[in-house]
């Protein structure tokens, strides 16, 4: 399938999920274990609580509830691209419910890989110059991998660190069930990688120019039926861009 094939089902997709998906237990429940997962392990990501001077990415943030909002507190400005422009708008609703103006919390509509200089943000200084850069379960997704670890690895400040949450790679890959079940959902044709090993993050993150690679499991996660069923493994990768 081609790339923009891949790109528009994506943004299709999140348009019409960005009312109710982080709703349903599953993701809800996910969602809940990731954000906590990063919190408790705010030194390991660089990350200190209420530094004004720091700024933060959520690429592909969503509504904001799984990396911005639990981070409100430890950035003074947060930002989020995403593809989706019915998730961005989830994302400002729940900044501004929370009292946070677009000077502290705000998400545009983009897409790094693509060539177009305004939807990749590419000539605008203020989508640059993080000092963290998350971007959670949401790899899976991209057509180029190796090339959005780069692209995001270049608008990290000095000593910043960039971070994928993803599933890990099942070393027997996925079941003939697990195949159907996810050939039947919704989300068929969005997803270009059932999940990364730590070598791979390790040589996208080397790639990019990027030291100091560290994996961790975050979460072990039974999937329902319906999306494939079966337990999985969520991880936290980082690396850092060197001083």
């Amino acid at each position: 399938m081609e790339a923009k094939c891949i790109t528009e089902r994506n943004r299709d997709f999140f348009d019409q999920g960005a009312a109710h998906v982080y709703n349903v237990p599953w993701i809800r429940d996910l969602v809940s274990r990731i954000s906590g997962f990063l919190v408790s392990n705010h030194d390991w990501l660089g990350v200190r609580v209420g530094d004004s001077s720091k700024r933060m990415l959520d690429y592909a943030g969503g509504n904001g509830t799984a990396v911005s909002l639990p981070f409100r507190d430890y950035f003074g400005t947060i930002r989020c691209i995403d593809l989706s422009s019915a998730m961005v708008a989830q994302y400002n609703a729940n900044a501004s419910s929370q009292g946070l103006s677009s000077d502290r919390m705000l998400a545009v509509q983009g897409d790094l890989l693509s060539s177009d200089v305004k939807e990749s943000l590419a000539d605008d200084p203020e989508w640059s110059g993080f000092d963290l850069i998350v971007m959670s379960m949401a790899l899976h997704h991209v057509t180029d991998p190796e090339m959005m670890v780069t692209k995001l690895a270049e608008r990290l400040n000095t000593g910043g660190t960039l971070a994928f949450v993803d599933w890990v790679s099942k070393p027997e890959g996925l079941s003939g069930e697990e195949e159907l079940a996810m050939k039947s959902h919704a989300s068929h044709g969005t997803i270009t990688k059932h999940g990364f090993t730590k070598e791979e993050m390790d040589v996208y993150f080397e790639k990019a120019g990027l030291v100091d690679c560290e994996f961790k499991i975050a979460t072990d996660f039974q999937m329902p039926p319906e999306v494939g069923g079966g337990e999985r493994s969520a991880f936290v990768a980082r690396a850092k861009r060197a001083s």
